[in-house]
C-alpha cells in the first residue's frame, strides 16, 4: 500500500475511533444533559483558566527557546514565540497532539544549519513535557496504591514508566545506540543513519549541561503543574470539588492516554476517561465529560495566537519572495 493511502487510512481509523468513543459517551450521558451541564458553567472561572493556560504556553516558548540554544539555533525567543503558538494551534487540529511540531520544526531550521538541531530541540522539548507527565501519573499510582483502583492505574503507569525508562537508557548507554545504529544501517539509507547519529549526539550532549537541564526540567515541572490546575479551574467553573490534589492524581493519566495516536487529538480519549476516572469519587458523569470539554477548548483558545503568528509569517515571506523578485527583474 502506498503512503499516501496508509496516511487516508490511519486518519479514517483515528476518526471512526473518536465517533466511536464521543457516540458511546454522549449516548450513556445523554446530549441533553451534556448541554445542560456545560451551560452551567462560570464565564470568571474559565477566564482565569484561559490566563493560567496562556502562562504555561509563554513558559513553555521559554523552554523551547533554551533547547534550540543549545541544539545550536541562533534564534530570538520573539521568533521561538511566535513559532510555538503555531505549533500550538496546529496540535489541536491535526489527528494527533504532535502535529504542530513539523511546523516547529520547519521554522526552527530555517535558523539551523542543517536542521538536525531543530529536530532535536522539539524532541527534548517533548521528552521533558512528557518525562514531567510521566512522574506524576506515577505519583498518581503510588497515591491508589492501597485502593482497588490501583488495578487500573498501576499497568497503565508501569508501561508509560517503561517506555521511558529505556528511552532514557538509549540516550544515556552508548552500546545500546550502537546497537540501534547498526539495526537502522540495515533498513535505512547511510545518509538518513548519520542525521540519527547527529541528533543522537546534540541529545546526548545535554547531559553535561546540568544546569541547562535543571532549568528546563523546573520549567517543565511548572508548565505542567499549570495545565494540570487548569482542568481543576474548569471543574470549578462547573461547581466540582473533589480537591486539588485529585487532579494532579487524574489529569497526567488522561493527558498521557489523550495522546496515544489512536483518536483525532484526543478527542473522546479524553473525554472518555475523565468520566470514567471522577465518577469514582462521585462526580456524575455529565459534569466529567463537560468539564474535559471546557478544559479542551481552553487550550485552543490559548493557542489561537499561532493563527495570527502563521498567517503574519507566511505574509512576511510572500512580501520577501515578490521583493526578491522585483530586484531580480531590475538586475
Amino acid at each position: 500500500m502506498q503512503p499516501k493511502y496508509k496516511r487516508i487510512l490511519l486518519l479514517s481509523l483515528k476518526i471512526v475511533v473518536s465517533t466511536f468513543l464521543c457516540y458511546f459517551l454522549i449516548k450513556k450521558i445523554g446530549l441533553g444533559n451534556f448541554a445542560r451541564q456545560f451551560q452551567t458553567a462560570k464565564i470568571s472561572w474559565i477566564i482565569v483558566g484561559l490566563a493560567v493556560f496562556l502562562v504555561s504556553n509563554l513558559l513553555g516558548s521559554l523552554q523551547w527557546y533554551l533547547l534550540m540554544r543549545h541544539s545550536q539555533i541562533s534564534i530570538t525567543f520573539n521568533k521561538a514565540l511566535q513559532y510555538y503558538f503555531i505549533g500550538l494551534f496546529f496540535n489541536n487540529f491535526f489527528v494527533s497532539n504532535m502535529g504542530g511540531d513539523v511546523f516547529r520544526i520547519y521554522y526552527a531550521s530555517k535558523y539551523s544549519r542543517n536542521g538536525t538541531g531543530a529536530i532535536s530541540s522539539v524532541f527534548l522539548d517533548r521528552f521533558f513535557g512528557f518525562s514531567v507527565l510521566t512522574m506524576m501519573a506515577l505519583a498518581s499510582a503510588l497515591f491508589w496504591l492501597q485502593s482497588v483502583y490501583a488495578k487500573t492505574i498501576l499497568p497503565v503507569t508501569a508501561a508509560i514508566l517503561g517506555f521511558w525508562i529505556l528511552l532514557t537508557a538509549f540516550f544515556l548507554n552508548r552500546h545500546l545506540a550502537q546497537g540501534v545504529q547498526w539495526i537502522l544501517q540495515i533498513f535505512l539509507p547511510q545518509n538518513i543513519v548519520q542525521k540519527f547519529r547527529e541528533i543522537y549526539v546534540l541529545i546526548r550532549n545535554l547531559r553535561h549541561q546540568k544546569f541547562l537541564v535543571s532549568v528546563v526540567f523546573g520549567t517543565s515541572v511548572l508548565i505542567q503543574f499549570l495545565r494540570v490546575f487548569t482542568h481543576y479551574i474548569a471543574g470549578r467553573s462547573l461547581g466540582i470539588d473533589v480537591g486539588l490534589q485529585v487532579f494532579f492524581v487524574f489529569i497526567p493519566l488522561i493527558a498521557l492516554l489523550a495522546t496515544l495516536p489512536v483518536s483525532v487529538g484526543g478527542l473522546g480519549v479524553r473525554e472518555q476517561t475523565g468520566v470514567i476516572l471522577f465518577s469514582k469519587l462521585g462526580v456524575v458523569s455529565g459534569k466529567a465529560a463537560s468539564m474535559e470539554f471546557i478544559a479542551y477548548l481552553i487550550a485552543i483558545f490559548s493557542s489561537l495566537p499561532g493563527v495570527i503568528f502563521f498567517l503574519l509569517t507566511k505574509h512576511n515571506r510572500h512580501k520577501y519572495l515578490d521583493q526578491k523578485e522585483s530586484n531580480e527583474d531590475k538586475t
